[in-house]
């Protein structure tokens, strides 16, 4: 895993909401307001254009599109107006694809931190040696150099119960 696939990982990963809410959230609010508590085609326009006017800046465009979520969970939850609600949801549809090349990326990132992960694993089991080096010793052989005893790491036999017959001599 390179250090760039590192890097793009620990951003996903520490990724947070904004805690303020975006601008257009407010103004598609006004624009749903101003239009008696709808959104014609022309309103729906203008926030496309809005959101247009972020291109390719994926960071700004997210933050745009989370504010206009909170406006969407407002007006088709708290309001009741599931009809205008889904008229955003649609629209936020559009610029879900702007993300794909973004997200394949992370999954790349995700697939080499899965081989590097693999590899540890296939070091740690062994299947990295020589065959001939991980079969366990015959019995009566001696133990390999830097093995443990058995009865070194088994725990100790447990301690009869203060009630068993054993204990009343």
């Amino acid at each position: 895993m390179t250090a760039e696939d590192r890097k793009l990982l620990e951003a996903v990963r520490n990724w947070r909401p904004p805690t303020e809410l975006h601008p257009i959230a407010m103004a598609a609010f006004g624009i749903y307001a101003e239009a008696g508590n709808d959104l014609p085609k022309s309103a729906i326009q203008e926030l496309r254009t809005v959101l247009d006017e972020y291109g390719d800046d994926l960071e700004a465009l997210a933050a745009a599109m989370e504010g206009m979520i909170r406006c969407m969970v407002y007006i088709g939850e708290n309001l009741g107006d599931e009809e205008n609600g889904e008229k955003i949801a649609k629209l936020l549809r559009e610029y879900v694809v702007r993300f794909e090349p973004f997200w394949q990326r992370v999954a790349e990132a995700l697939e080499n931190e899965g081989h590097d992960v693999q590899a540890g694993f296939a070091e740690l089991l062994g299947e990295q040696q020589d065959p001939a080096k991980r079969t366990a010793p015959m019995y009566g052989a001696r133990a390999p150099v830097g093995s443990l005893r058995l009865a070194d790491i088994a725990p100790p036999p447990p301690r009869p119960r203060p009630w068993t017959p054993e204990n009343d001599k």
